[in-house]
């Protein structure tokens, strides 16, 4: 900790984990740059207790540190082959009870936190609390397309991130506006593919993995490609696509969400018979939905693996081609979600904060 804090100043706590707390930071003197040179006012540090870590049983320790170490080698990999929209690291310090990630600092919070608070200022800003609120399918369809490009970047190198989901997906500025950048976080779980063999190890977040992770099975770069369609459902409607309930208490040990293995088997059945059209594109929390948007995202989700579109395919849809034709040409549809999508992500973001 010594170095570190010679190095930087510790503010307020944004995030917690199980093991972790992490601080926005200044840098004590403007001698600090980042790898291109540049000055950087603002970091965010992760604190990670190792002292917490060895307090789990030995295969729960191997589990978490093998999945930090990964972290920071993708991320010096990624530094290297940079992408505007993957979030960078810029520091690692490994010491006896604790470890630091030096990484960006990102105002915005999460893409839900940055949705729910763009509603909110909305309405205090609007007389009229029945409006929609201040962000449209347009203004997600430019983030998405950001993570989209960041993801298709990684796949071309070998690279699954396998936990894509809203608390991984964070923004650059809490202004509501236009200029709000993406970047992806999180990448303890991502993994390298050998020579194009695809994988099989089990992991992630139920509700974004794809029926080959649930099924056992060996899966590629398109698992990513399933999650994100997951995420453009839920973030556009409010709701999943599976909105499964467990039949048994889910237990939550040091922020981490343990499931039964019954309830994993009978998700995993849900999953691999695909979405029910009729109550997925055909409901009322979908009507206002484009219909260039359905078709990517059904694409997307398709349960066979291969028959769904790679990440490159998917960013020269109609939905993402059209919409950057249409900011060059200076117009965007703005038509705002409905009001009622705002309350299920807020109501959603209450209940399951960090997961």
């Amino acid at each position: 900790m010594l170095q570190l804090q010679s190095l930087y100043t510790l503010g307020e706590v944004i995030g917690k984990g199980g093991f972790s707390s992490v601080y926005s930071a200044t840098p004590q003197q403007k001698s600090i740059f980042s790898a291109d040179q540049r000055y950087v006012s603002h970091y965010a540090i992760k604190c990670i207790s190792k002292t917490k870590m060895r307090a789990r049983a030995a295969d729960q320790q191997a589990k978490h540190a093998n999945a930090l170490y990964n972290e920071i080698s993708i991320l010096r990999e990624l530094n290297d082959n940079r992408h505007e929209h993957i979030y960078r690291l810029y520091g690692f310090y490994d010491e006896q009870d604790q470890c630091y990630l030096v990484t960006e600092h990102m105002a915005g919070g999460t893409i839900l936190e940055w949705m729910v608070a763009s509603r909110n200022n909305s309405d205090i800003s609007n007389s009229n609390n029945n409006s929609d609120g201040s962000v449209s399918e347009s203004t997600v369809c430019q983030l998405m397309a950001q993570a989209c490009s960041a993801l298709a970047h990684c796949h071309s190198r070998g690279i699954i991130h396998r936990d894509i989901k809203p608390s991984n997906l964070l923004v650059t500025s809490a202004s509501s506006s236009s200029n709000a950048q993406l970047k992806i976080a999180d990448w303890g779980l991502a993994t390298r593919m050998q020579g194009n063999r695809p994988t099989n190890q089990w992991c992630g977040t139920w509700e974004y993995m794809s029926p080959e992770i649930l099924n056992g099975a060996h899966y590629d770069q398109r698992h990513d490609v399933w999650a994100v369609a997951q995420v453009l459902h839920f973030l556009l409607s409010g709701e999943h696509v599976f909105n499964f309930r467990p039949t048994t208490a889910t237990a939550n040990i040091n922020g981490v969400r343990v499931v039964s293995e019954a309830d994993k088997r009978q998700f995993g059945a849900l999953v691999r018979r695909g979405p029910d059209q009729q109550q997925v594109w055909g409901a009322s929390r979908w009507a206002h939905v484009s219909s260039s948007c359905t078709d990517l995202v059904h694409q997307m989700m398709n349960p066979e693996q291969s028959a769904r579109p790679h990440m490159q395919q998917v960013l020269q849809h109609a939905w993402f081609t059209q919409q950057q034709q249409q900011q060059e040409q200076g117009y965007t549809n703005d038509h705002k979600l409905p009001r009622e999508v705002f309350e299920k992500l807020s109501r959603w973001l209450q209940e399951h904060r960090g997961l």
